[in-house]
């Protein structure tokens, strides 16, 4: 301050160089105080932080012994309170066991009952028990009011009867095994079924308890015979049926073999079909042979089309199912999928209705069931794309739907992987 009152009188009386003078030197005090305010801010704010950094350094390098008498605190607390409780209860002689007891027993259902319903949305809990966006309780707290008409078995209850099960419109033999939980050979076994059987509406079916066959005892039969006809320890067969001795099979008697192996069951034998106009008989697939064309008979290509102008698939091929069950409307057209003649043509026994074989040569058959007319007669020939009839619902059929299928020398193939 005094160098700058010293500028200003020199400046007054105009000698400038003791002025400029006064002026650097007064620049030269202001810049050093500054200088020394920051430098003592910094060394300030350095020796905090030291000090911080050391007084935490040292609270943690006390916290594992800080823990450590925590944790022997509470082990001292809770010993001398289970001392104190259990000489309470001693000195009142049984006196206080009963009220603690239920003093016990509602204040863990009052913590079970408040954190429940705090728990119960989160969504550890909701993942735990496999709910998922589409579950009514993940969406809400009340359960949708809807009746089933199938009949539901719950999961872990087993049965120890065999049950009477009636067909409704859809089912199939895959279908009822999954809903029953058993094989569809198990089905199959239990109601002597072929792979040329199909389902009835309204049919009844015997359905086994678990996977194994329903078996009808026969004069002469014991424990260790039927238990070798399965493959299965005979104290199986002992312990489900509760068989105390052989004295107690009585003919005619069904007991239950579990995890029974199932015996192929022999196709059934079907008489030959009637044609339209009159009875005939089955023609022979050599009959109609011609050297020098394709597939050996005259029309037929080698090569299948698809049968129908839509292309839904409502059944596929499996091993109880041996061809493919095309959607469509009564009325529509059946195209043969190749070229050939004839074999078969008009009421077929066994579920198909009205159906067509056709023989395309070196042992290659097609066959359409089910249908509302057939336009063609045995021993008629027919070329790829034909219209031989229309869809229907005729023979063992829950709606208008062309069944397919395709043969090799007997053998039922896979018509989707032979187009």
């Amino acid at each position: 301050m005094l160098v700058f009152l010293g500028f200003l009188k020199e400046a007054f009386f105009m000698k400038p160089l003791s002025a400029l003078r006064h002026f650097f030197s007064f620049l030269r005090a202001l810049l050093s105080k500054i200088l020394a305010k920051v430098f003592g801010f910094f060394v300030d704010f350095l020796s905090f932080f030291t000090f911080l950094f050391t007084y935490l350094f040292r609270k943690l390098f006390r916290l594992p012994r800080l823990l450590l008498n925590t944790y022997f605190l509470i082990l001292n607390s809770l010993s001398l309170l289970k001392f104190k409780f259990t000489a309470k209860l001693i000195w009142g002689r049984g006196k206080l066991f009963r009220p603690l007891t239920h003093l016990g027993i509602i204040s863990l259902a009052l913590v079970t009952i408040i954190t429940g319903g705090i728990l119960s949305g989160t969504p550890l809990v909701r993942s735990a028990q496999g709910f998922d966006q589409t579950d009514y309780l993940s969406l809400s707290d009340v359960l949708e009011n809807y009746v089933s008409p199938e009949t539901e078995i719950p999961e872990g209850r087993a049965r120890g009867e065999t049950i009477d099960y009636e067909v409704v419109a859809g089912d199939t033999l895959s279908s009822i095994g999954m809903r029953f939980r058993i094989s569809v050979d198990a089905i199959r076994y239990a109601n002597n079924l072929s792979d040329e059987d199909s389902l009835r509406l309204g049919q009844k079916l015997t359905i086994p308890p678990i996977e194994g066959a329903v078996y009808t005892i026969r004069k002469g039969d014991t424990v260790s015979k039927i238990a070798a006809r399965f493959k299965v320890p005979p104290q199986a067969i002992i312990e489900f049926n509760y068989i105390a001795d052989d004295n107690q099979l009585v003919a005619g008697q069904k007991i239950i073999v579990p995890e029974a192996e199932i015996p192929a069951i022999p196709p059934k034998f079907l008489p030959p079909p009637l044609a339209s106009k009159g009875p005939v008989s089955p023609v022979p697939l050599t009959a109609y042979k011609e050297p020098g064309t394709s597939g050996g008979i005259e029309g037929a290509t080698g090569a299948f089309g698809w049968p129908l102008n839509t292309r839904v698939i409502t059944q596929y091929f499996k091993n109880y199912h041996l061809g493919i069950d095309i959607d469509g409307n009564t009325g529509d057209p059946i195209f043969v999928a190749d070229g050939g003649v004839v074999l078969r043509a008009g009421w077929w026994l066994g579920g198909f209705g009205n159906a067509v074989k056709i023989d395309h040569g070196n042992g290659f058959t097609s066959t359409y069931a089910h249908m509302s007319q057939i336009n063609v007669s045995v021993g008629q020939k027919v070329n790829k794309g034909q219209v031989i009839g229309r869809v229907g619902n005729t023979g063992r059929s829950f709606g208008s739907h062309l069944h397919f299928t395709i043969q090799n020398g007997g053998k039922y193939l896979n018509p989707l992987t032979i187009f």
